[in-house]
């Protein structure tokens, strides 16, 4: 007897349907993969900035008990985490810049530097330019009137200056920017004292401020009057004697005064930065001064400061002598 023979099949996947589903199966896994490692990076860069803030804490704390300023090296009271490498770039007294790297994802490098933003940022360190080591030192200046003419040494790698002025004891002026080792200033007020300094900067910061100096406005004196007198009996027969009379002005600070008469074209030089020569008299004062017999002349007074400081020049023009015996 001749049997039927029963054929069973069973249902499967289709190549097609296969392929589909590796391909989902392999975009799954793409999306864990890149999500997981973004997981990890958030995680090693918060702990490589909590330490980079933690270490700039403890260096920032370090300096308020050190005169000296910022330590050389990350205080020992700061333990970075064992996942982050943290490392002390450069520095000195006045800045720092810390590095850290993630020892679980490499890439993770961060920075945070003193002088710049206090939140850590992505990279190294920036190269270290050091900051001018010394002050400049004012070396000479002078003023004439109202213009005070400043100059100082010279410092070894700086690229600028800075200069400030204020009146004395009070609030120091904005910062000028110098690429010379030169500078003046215009003063305000007669008879005001002012200070001045200066400092020398690079990329890498700044020196601290030299020694300040004070200078004062000296106010112009004025001439009150002239009376010119000759002898012809002295020794000194052919030199005649005048005196000048000049009148101090308001808010005067001049400690001495420089009295010049012009006989033609020589200056006398009378009284000098020696002091008065004369007596005061009321409204101002009188100096006794030598001058060419018959001639005529141009008389002239400049109030000087106590460092020297010279007012602008007053001038009096005058004719007139009377006979005095000598």
């Amino acid at each position: 007897m001749s049997m039927l023979q029963k054929r069973t099949y069973k249902s499967g996947f289709t190549l097609v349907e296969l392929g589909v589903v590796i391909l989902v199966i392999g975009i799954l896994a793409s999306i864990t993969i890149v999500g997981y490692g973004q997981w990890q990076r958030q995680i090693a860069k918060s702990a490589v900035e909590s330490d980079l803030n933690g270490a700039a804490s403890a260096m920032e704390s370090a300096r308020n008990f050190n005169e000296s300023g910022y330590p050389s090296t990350i205080p020992s009271t700061f333990k970075s985490s064992s996942t982050v490498d943290l490392a002390y770039s450069w520095g000195n007294q006045k800045e720092f810049c810390l590095t850290a790297t993630s020892t679980r994802v490499t890439t993770v490098i961060m920075y945070i530097r003193s002088s710049e933003s206090k939140a850590p940022q992505d990279g190294s360190c920036p190269t270290y330019t050091p900051p001018p080591t010394s002050a400049p030192t004012l070396a000479s200046n002078s003023v004439l009137a109202n213009a005070a003419s400043l100059s100082w040494t010279a410092v070894t790698n700086s690229t600028s200056y800075e200069t400030q002025m204020r009146p004395e004891g009070g609030t120091w002026s904005t910062s000028r920017v110098r690429t010379s080792t030169t500078d003046s200033y215009t003063l305000p007020t007669a008879g005001q004292s002012y200070e001045f300094r200066v400092r020398a900067v690079n990329a890498g910061g700044s020196s601290d401020w030299s020694n300040s100096i004070s200078r004062v406005y000296v106010p112009t004196p004025t001439i009150s009057g002239i009376s010119g007198e000759y002898c012809t009996s002295a020794v000194t027969m052919s030199t005649a004697y005048g005196t000048l009379t000049f009148a101090i002005a308001p808010n005067s600070v001049a400690s001495q005064y420089l009295i010049q008469g012009q006989d033609g074209y020589s200056p006398r030089t009378v009284v000098n930065s020696s002091g008065i020569s004369g007596t005061r008299s009321e409204g101002g004062y009188s100096s006794r001064w030598g001058y060419e017999s018959g001639g005529s002349g141009v008389f002239t007074v400049q109030g000087i400061g106590p460092n020297g400081e010279r007012s602008s020049t007053a001038y009096w023009n005058s004719r007139t002598y009377v006979a005095y015996d000598c």
